[in-house]
């Protein structure tokens, strides 16, 4: 302890050394040019400067140079290039007005129709292992089946997505390897407001997938939406409701996601059917009894 009180402290030397000068004294280096003094920013240290504060002069700030003089001139190397898109942007072509999905294109859009198709397999699969099927579950609490009925009671609807379905069969034919079909809907505005047919699923006695089809507007009475205004839906037709198996409404939204392609060309087709249906005179295309399927997509065909 005495030899650290003895020896000197540090600061003198230091403060002797390094010369210390107040902040208040420290003023950038004025150029007198003319009359009126020009005050100089200091310079950066050279390991600071880009390659365009090596190219420029040394100059002051605008605001401190007088109007006219030479220094307010800009240098030859920060002049503003040119924009390289026009200021007034172009106008969309027809063809990407036409595309529903510009979006869902390349390596992505084959990822996610991938996702879907692994999906279907896996609702399939895990209702396989208790020896159930989408039709099972779907008439579970149903003790007899009706042509026609609706089924589940009431239909299934999803306040959140808007997305409804129902199931109902035809009268059973012989030979007939279609047991019935989900029609699917939305409703954009909730469940009070309008209602658009999508497609419909196709299954045989199992519940496997048999084809896809669209049809005409009597048929499900919905109301009318063209082609690009329905396509425009197909995303949002998304079924997570627990009646009357989760596993089920699953399924269904992977259809409609794994086959996107392939219903929204039914969706067209159907459009392009009525438009070239010759129909009995005062009778619209639309309520023509004689047209019922207007477009179909069978997959042992895909």
């Amino acid at each position: 302890m005495q030899r650290w009180r003895q020896r000197p402290p540090l600061w003198p030397s230091i403060t002797t050394v390094i010369p210390f000068r107040a902040p208040s004294r420290q003023r950038p280096p004025v150029r007198r040019e003319g009359r009126r003094p020009v005050p100089q920013v200091p310079r950066a240290p050279l390991a600071l400067r880009s390659r365009h504060h090596r190219r420029r002069p040394r100059q002051c700030p605008s605001r401190l140079v007088p109007p006219g003089h030479p220094a307010r001139q800009r240098h030859p190397s920060s002049r503003r290039l040119r924009r390289r898109f026009p200021s007034r942007p172009r106008a969309r072509s027809f063809r990407r007005l036409r595309r529903p999905f510009p979006y869902r294109t390349g390596k992505m859009a084959e990822q996610a129709l991938e996702l879907a198709r692994r999906e279907i397999a896996y609702c399939e699969t895990l209702l396989a292992k208790g020896g159930l099927n989408v039709l099972s579950e779907t008439f579970r609490d149903t003790a007899e089946i009706k042509a026609w009925d609706h089924y589940p009671t009431g239909d299934v609807f999803d306040p959140t997505s808007g997305a409804q379905w129902f199931y109902h069969c035809h009268p059973a034919e012989e030979g007939a390897e279609e047991h019935g079909h989900f029609h699917c809907f939305l409703r954009p505005q909730g469940p009070q407001g309008p209602i658009h047919h999508l497609a419909a699923v196709g299954v045989d006695a199992h519940g496997r997938l048999l084809r896809l089809f669209t049809v005409n507007q009597w048929v499900v009475g919905d109301d009318w939406l063209g082609a690009e205004g329905t396509i425009a839906l197909l995303p949002r037709f998304d079924v997570q409701m627990p009646r009357p198996s989760y596993l089920v409404n699953r399924w269904l939204t992977a259809i409609f996601a794994a086959y996107e392609p392939q219903i929204t060309e039914l969706i067209r087709e159907r459009d392009r059917t009525l438009l070239t249906h010759r129909q009995p005179e005062g009778v619209e295309a639309r309520q023509d009894r004689a047209l019922e399927v207007t477009s179909e997509f069978k997959l042992s065909d895909g």
